[in-house]
């Protein structure tokens, strides 16, 4: 289909929400009414945001619309302001200061100190993308062979776009994260450089809600009780992305305290 893993992985949870509402409907059969009815079920079960809702809207328009051009319908249900739900735009959040990554990709570690596959590998993830700017897609399909420690390079194969393939030269504080990261996992030759214990690629939500999100509320837990600002609110791998665009910024100091990256066995 020339969709990525984490495209294709998107459209299916998108469907999902359609199947189990429109499943038994024909197309031919969908009204104006069903489509309201679907957004009111939806933010009665108050398991997505207005946003998320809005998104399998948008799919569910796409397959009317095409359905409009094959004439199997006469017009197109899904469509109009009226059929999405009212949002706000989210502040863009990032971290500008050296010690809120610092503080994140500590309590990472700590977080990660359980025996599991790879330890470390919360906070080999989260310096992923704080200092190579992958997006969540292109880190969850990252493979050892991707990655070139001698030469200091970290190969994007698998992207959004076509123009998203790309080689990412590491950064000297990145490159010691993967080196420490590399020494804690049994197998680092080949495979996935973040999977679960039985090699799949680690879901999405769960670097979301499971990783990132903990470790954002420890850190900034560890830094108020020094009294420093905490960490922004809202962040998400994206935010991680932005990031990368002020690192030059947070260099100077954010290893300052050392040669190498703490990691504990």
């Amino acid at each position: 289909m020339g969709l990525s893993s984490a495209s294709y992985e998107d459209l299916q949870w998108r469907l999902g929400h359609l199947r189990r509402f429109f499943g038994s409907t024909s197309i031919d059969d969908i009204t104006v009414i069903d489509v309201d009815s679907y957004r009111i079920v939806k933010i009665q079960e108050g398991t997505l945001k207005a946003s998320s809702i809005n998104k399998t809207l948008t799919t569910l328009a796409a397959i009317l619309e095409m359905a409009v051009e094959y004439e199997l319908i006469k017009r197109n249900p899904a469509v109009g302001r009226r059929r999405r739900l009212a949002t706000t735009s989210p502040r863009r959040s990032w971290l500008d200061r050296a010690e809120h990554i610092r503080a994140l990709l500590d309590a990472a570690q700590e977080l990660s100190h359980k025996p599991r596959v790879g330890v470390g590998q919360h906070r080999a993830l989260l310096a992923t993308f704080v200092f190579a700017g992958l997006r969540l897609g292109e880190a969850r399909a990252l493979r050892w062979d991707d990655i070139d420690l001698v030469a200091g390079t970290l190969h994007v194969r698998e992207a959004k776009t076509d123009a998203g393939v790309r080689t990412v030269n590491l950064l000297p504080v990145f490159r010691n994260e993967l080196r420490a990261y590399k020494a804690t996992v049994d197998n680092a030759t080949n495979g996935l450089l973040f999977a679960t214990r039985n090699g799949r690629p680690l879901g999405a939500s769960n670097i979301r809600e499971r990783i990132l999100t903990p470790a954002a509320q420890r850190a900034s837990t560890m830094l108020e009780i020094r009294r420093r600002p905490p960490l922004p609110a809202h962040l998400t791998p994206h935010s991680l992305r932005r990031t990368f665009a002020s690192l030059l910024f947070a260099l100077g100091e954010c290893y300052s305290r050392s040669a190498s990256p703490r990691h504990t066995s």
